[in-house]
This record gives structure tokens, C-alpha cells and sequence, in this order.
């Protein structure tokens, strides 16, 4: 088990499951402890997450918030970012964060950090525990995989999308009052948590923003490149 707590302390409280049951989220699957680097270690901060076969339930740290439950059926978007950090050189760990609507507008936020070994094989003291980022971005990708249809539907239509400070549609990308085709649009460029939309060939920025802004990332990302190169039906 990761370093943190025991079995009993990320143990769903009688508040979790009573949301969980209000909202029929069926059965317990997993609880995932949302963690943070301390100087030397990865440390439990008391906010757990639990995994229920139909959706999940945000219990922040006892005495602070009431545990929150959502359907995994109601979630409208998930907004997701993560920045590696390193000192000196070398890989210290990867912050992350997650903001999930739900269709009613509730939000459900996570903030924390752990160690990508993906990044960095190298030995380390503490990896922490890697399983709430990695259920967060499966969660993006499966609420993206389920709107795809509806948005593919919306851009046929005629209609552009909103994809936070990203407008696109079928005939290219939104700049102030005028649009640029999608001709002239570079590949999509992120880096240290920013998305950049350029233009070509001068490679000119036409539009900057947060990843963690863009809603539903992954259909964002979708739609884009085969916009871009004018695959999408």
C-alpha cells in the first residue's frame, strides 16, 4: 500500500456512503488518496476519492466539506492539467489538477502531485501514489469518447465550439472577428502546461491558453487535428 494511511483511515465514511447510495452509484471499486510532495516524501492530505461501478464520490478532508457524489452518466466536462517539475536538472515530481462538472453544474475539484515513472526511472524516495491522476485522465477520456458524437453532429451543422479561449469550427479557427482556415493552422503545440495555436508558415501565435481551461481535452485534441487535416465526417 502507499505511504500515507492504512486501510481503515481511506475507508469510505458514513457520509460517503450515504451519497453514494442517494445518487446509485452501485459498488465500491477502489479509493484513490489525493497526495502532495512534502520536502522529502509524498504525504496523504486527508481528501480521498472513491471509485463506485457507476460513478464516484469526493470526500475532502474530514471537516471540511460534505463528500460529494457524482454519476459518471452526469458529467458534462473534465478539465485536466499537469506540469512536470524538476530541480537541478533532475525529475522531482508531476502537479496535476482536475475539474469535473457535472451537467447540473457541480464541480469537483483535484489538486495534487506524485511521481511519473514514465518521466524518470530513476530511484526515488518516495513515488507516491500515481492512481488519482491516472483515474482522472481515464475519467477525460472517457466523458470525451461519449460527446464526441454530439459535437461531431454540432460542426456538420454549421455551429462552432467553444473549447474554453478556442473557438473552432469546420472551416477553421476562431481569431477575434475573423476566422483562419484551417489551411493555415500549424499542429496544435503544448508545452509546461499551455496550448498554442499558430499560424502557418509564419508560425505566428493566434491563440494562447491553459491546457487546464480547455474542457473535455481529448475530444478537444480530436476534433482539432482532424479539422485540421480534413478528415473529420
Amino acid at each position: 500500500m502507499p505511504l500515507g494511511a492504512g486501510k481503515d483511515e481511506r475507508k469510505p465514511s458514513a457520509k460517503a456512503v450515504q451519497a453514494a447510495e442517494e445518487k446509485s452509484l452501485g459498488t465500491l471499486i477502489e479509493t484513490y488518496p489525493l497526495q502532495k510532495r512534502t520536502l522529502l516524501k509524498f504525504k496523504d492530505t486527508g481528501h480521498l476519492v472513491h471509485r463506485y461501478e457507476k460513478g464516484l464520490v469526493d470526500s475532502p478532508r474530514t471537516g471540511y466539506e460534505l463528500p460529494a457524489a457524482m454519476r459518471y452518466d452526469q458529467i458534462s466536462s473534465v478539465r485536466q492539467s499537469s506540469i512536470q517539475h524538476y530541480i537541478n536538472g533532475f525529475y522531482n515530481r508531476t502537479s496535476f489538477g482536475f475539474a469535473i462538472t457535472s451537467m447540473a453544474g457541480e464541480v469537483i475539484r483535484w489538486e495534487g502531485s506524485f511521481f511519473d515513472q514514465d518521466v524518470s526511472s530513476a530511484p526515488a524516495f518516495s513515488k507516491g501514489d500515481p492512481r488519482l491522476p491516472q483515474f482522472g485522465a481515464k475519467l477525460a477520456e472517457r466523458v470525451s469518447e461519449a460527446r464526441l458524437p454530439a459535437h461531431v453532429k454540432a460542426l456538420n451543422e454549421g455551429k462552432a465550439l467553444v473549447f474554453g479561449a478556442i473557438v473552432i469550427s469546420r472551416e477553421g479557427v476562431r481569431v477575434q472577428d475573423s476566422v483562419v482556415p484551417w489551411s493555415q493552422v500549424e499542429p496544435l503545440a503544448t508545452a509546461r502546461g499551455a496550448a498554442v495555436v499558430q499560424h502557418w508558415p509564419t508560425h505566428k501565435p493566434l491563440v494562447r491558453t491553459n491546457l487546464g481551461a480547455i474542457p473535455n481535452l481529448p475530444l478537444f485534441l480530436t476534433l482539432f487535428e482532424e479539422l485540421r487535416r480534413g478528415r473529420l465526417v
